[in-house]
């Protein structure tokens, strides 16, 4: 173990609603205990309802290398779940106050880009699903954050990769960017999306291929209401 992970670790625990099973703390602290550089630590949960019943389990993994391309494209992580290292803070600060409802995604995002978030595949806390949550009490300052937040990890995330991958890989980030903010329902980012797709498969081009088309097809299914009206508006009646 390096002298840097001796440091006390940070529980971030965000909401009075979730429960701990008891050994969370013993086990994810002693796994982190054992690494040889600081990492954050991400478990699997239970999700319950109200009456505390489990409606399903949670098991997200993810590569390292791909963590910070999953938290633009999938939700691979719960807040309650994390165990981080006080270094991690010390690198990158403290949570963004000014973000009501993602400020936890903007933390992870910029940590992932130095350190490696790493699975621990235990099932070790009850994260409660209800009508009160600030994601549904929030639901137009959550969307509006959210809208945001992808836009700005997308565009991030191409930097990286037009320096790194090949046009297929950015291809394919901008496809899987397409289909989840669709599918999620962020229809601004779904746009950014589309225009930087579109672009991308014209100038390969692919833009009249099949492959090339679903992610295209994807975003009109759940847009073709937008679509209707904005057609409504500018075409002659």
């Amino acid at each position: 173990m390096s002298a840097s992970v001796k440091c006390p670790a940070i529980i971030f625990h965000g909401s009075d609603d979730d429960v701990f099973y008891p050994d969370k703390t013993s086990k994810q602290i002693a796994f982190i205990m054992e690494s040889e550089k600081p990492v954050v630590l991400y478990c699997d949960y239970d999700v319950i309802d109200v009456h505390r019943t489990v409606i399903r389990t949670m098991v997200d993994y993810y590569n390292p290398e791909e963590f910070c391309r999953a938290l633009i494209t999938a939700d691979p992580v719960h807040g309650c779940s994390v165990l981080i290292p006080r270094e991690c803070f010390a690198a990158v600060g403290l949570f963004n106050e000014n973000l009501r409802t993602t400020q936890d995604y903007d933390m992870w995002f910029r940590m992932a880009q130095h350190f490696d978030f790493i699975h621990l595949p235990l099932v070790l806390l009850q994260v409660r699903q209800h009508g009160e949550q600030g994601t549904i009490t929030m639901s137009p300052l959550h969307v509006k954050e959210c809208n945001e937040f992808l836009i700005d990890g997308m565009l991030k995330t191409l930097r990286t990769l037009d320096l790194s991958s090949s046009p297929g890989s950015v291809k394919q980030f901008l496809a899987e960017c397409l289909v989840s903010f669709s599918r999620r329902g962020f229809h601004k980012a779904s746009r950014y999306a589309l225009l930087h797709y579109g672009t991308s498969i014209a100038q390969d081009g692919s833009l009249f291929s099949r492959p090339a088309v679903r992610p295209i097809s994807t975003f009109m299914a759940r847009n073709i209401g937008r679509v209707r009206n904005i057609a409504k508006r500018i075409l002659p009646k």
